[in-house]
């Protein structure tokens, strides 16, 4: 589907007006500096909600808490240890503020970059432009991104190591995690249990420690196999929510055409008699925070929709890639591993089961995180839209 072009500011000296929608919305419509502000403001927020579930993920995909158990238990599991005294509070903490800018810094080139490449590629088809700028934003917002990644994933599996493991590496003084884990790291029916102390594991301490024991490659861990496996995965999952969208939007749209309600069945089209499923009496009828759920042109509902059906198919795809990728940042210490080791080491603990551990959280947590995506992007360029 073509895009629209966008009127001149004037045209035969009278101003010429643009109403946009969700599927034809595009980056000259939006305020830039408005548009990352969004993004920025609503990434914080999308990290904090989803630190616990990711804090609990990382240690499920490095075999330090076994696939059986909850995340709740796991979670208060880890409170209780000793070098967390309690404190629910303290127990989340290891990686949360890596993990906050790491997400807005790369959410920020990623929806950035993206929204600017849909509309500039020099591609004539719309498809081959999102899936390409996709691709390419998602590559560059990993470059800004892998380094504190990497430096948060260390600092979240750190707080679920086994007593005997921390009390060898405070010997060592590195940072790096050890891979071949006994059954006591994480038992069926039972979390790891974690006691002693730990050394020191904040930001800087163990970002100095990476790069004094592997330099620049430790804090590139895993950003060649996330070029190659990763941003597809994040082309794909925009390319696939785009498309969802658009399918969605347009059923919207013919089943308001089926009651004579619009004139129209083009889902860019948004100029017709209605911009909603209700006609107006109706609609005055609904709360005002309602009203946006039957709306024609921006419906949060159908985002949901198009988010939860590419996500849920996506992350059960690459759920290997998210497998290996864990273990080669957890590994970015003095004792690194090569991708081959990392993919032997899985299959000869784990078997092919292996490259799918954490899949139910990591699916879970990808639909919920992917509602999270969707609205940040909608709703940041809804908010800075000139037209709007």
């Amino acid at each position: 589907m073509a895009r629209p072009t966008v009127s001149s500011p004037t045209e035969c000296g009278v101003p010429a007006t643009r109403t946009t929608s969700s599927v034809d919305r595009r980056f000259s419509d939006l305020d830039g500096i408005l548009y990352l502000s969004w993004i920025f403001v609503f990434s914080i927020l999308r990290a904090v909600v989803f630190h616990p579930f990711v804090l609990v993920l990382t240690a499920k995909q490095t075999g330090l808490v076994h696939e059986s158990v909850p995340t709740l238990r796991a979670l208060s599991e880890l409170a209780r240890s000793a070098q967390f005294g309690g404190s629910y509070l303290r127990a989340l903490s290891p990686g949360l503020a890596a993990s906050i800018l790491g997400l807005c810094v790369s959410e920020c080139v990623n929806m950035g970059l993206l929204e600017y490449l849909r509309q500039m590629l020099p591609m004539p088809q719309e498809s081959l432009r999102d899936g390409v700028g996709a691709y390419m934003s998602d590559a560059a917002s990993h470059f800004f991104d892998i380094p504190v990644q990497v430096v948060a994933t260390l600092q979240m599996a750190k707080a679920f190591r086994p007593p005997v493991d921390a009390a060898v590496e405070h010997q060592k003084g590195g940072v790096n995690v050890v891979h071949h884990h006994h059954h006591h790291h994480g038992e069926p029916g039972g979390a790891a249990k974690w006691a002693a102390p730990v050394p020191k594991m904040d930001f800087f301490t163990v970002g100095r420690s990476v790069f004094k024991e592997r330099g620049v490659r430790g804090l590139w861990a895993g950003y060649g196999t996330t070029l190659v496996m990763g941003s597809s995965w994040g082309g794909l999952w925009w390319l696939g929510y785009l498309r969802s969208k658009e399918v969605f939007y347009a059923g919207a749209l013919r089943v308001a055409s089926s009651s004579s309600r619009v004139s129209s069945s083009s889902p860019g089209d948004v100029n017709h008699s209605s911009t909603s499923l209700l006609s107006d009496v109706k609609l005055a009828a609904v709360p005002g925070f309602l009203r946006p759920c039957f709306s024609l042109t921006d419906n949060p509902l159908i985002h949901v929709a198009a988010s939860v059906v590419t996500s849920a198919t996506t992350t059960a795809m690459f759920n290997p890639f998210s497998v290996i990728r864990t273990r080669l940042q957890c590994a970015a210490g003095a004792s690194a591993l090569s991708l081959r080791q990392v993919v032997r080491d899985v299959y000869r603990d784990h078997g092919m089961w292996g490259f799918w551990l954490g899949t139910r959280l990591n699916v879970g947590t990808n639909v919920v995180d992917g509602i999270l995506i969707a609205q940040t992007y909608e709703s940041a360029r809804l908010l800075s839209d000139h037209h709007s």
